[in-house]
């Protein structure tokens, strides 16, 4: 075996570990849960948690909180629906947030991406706005102007919800700041008089 080789069992295997140790993998040896070489499981204790789906319509800009009654956190919190301005404006909406261990994708080449930067939830350091507790989110929306005039624009990160009108200007924004087993806060930072956020929540 050559030294090069050797070289890379070894960087293979501190990716490993590095991996491992990111989101907390441990080596477990090989047990069936027979009650011999490991504890029964009871199906009550591991059931995951139950889906929950609605719609909320927000008409002011605060902090929002949506109670969950699980015994387990969620991992996914997706959302669609409409943003409607004070004159006629018409914006659809999508948005995401991984409510478990994420990365972003970050630029590598002009031809490809890779999971990267600050692992989300952002827990040291805490987010300079937020806290320490913010997970991963993304949002795109699509717009129809009063006047007849289309456009859109897609944003990867940061908001569950961010519309900008006309670009540049932020009239509506929300963001996933805190979660746990119990509860989702959503801060509608951003909310122009009149205008409406109707979002269609499916948590999982």
């Amino acid at each position: 075996m050559t030294e090069e080789q050797i070289r890379q069992i070894v960087r293979d295997e501190n990716n490993k570990m590095q991996r491992g140790d990111r989101f907390g993998f441990t080596n477990t040896n090989f047990h069936d849960h027979s009650g011999t070489n490991g504890v029964k499981i009871q199906q009550k204790n591991v059931t995951g948690f139950t889906p929950v789906s609605g719609a909320v319509t927000f008409a002011e800009a605060k902090s929002y909180i949506i109670h969950l009654n699980s015994n387990v956190a969620p991992t996914l919190l997706s959302l669609y629906g409409n943003v409607t301005g004070n004159s006629g404006q018409k914006f659809v909406i999508f948005g995401s947030a991984q409510l478990k261990p994420s990365f972003y994708l970050q630029a590598q080449t002009t031809s490809s991406v890779i999971a990267g930067g600050p692992q989300y939830p952002f827990v040291e350091p805490a987010h300079p706005e937020y806290g320490s507790n913010i997970p991963m989110q993304s949002h795109v929306y699509y717009g129809q102007e009063s006047a007849g005039g289309a456009f859109h624009t897609l944003t990867a990160g940061f908001h569950v919800v961010s519309v900008e009108y006309p670009k540049g200007t932020i009239y509506a924004r929300m963001t996933v700041t805190d979660f746990s087993k119990d509860s989702i806060t959503l801060e509608v930072e951003t909310l122009a008089t009149g205008w409406e956020i109707n979002a269609n929540f499916i948590i999982t």
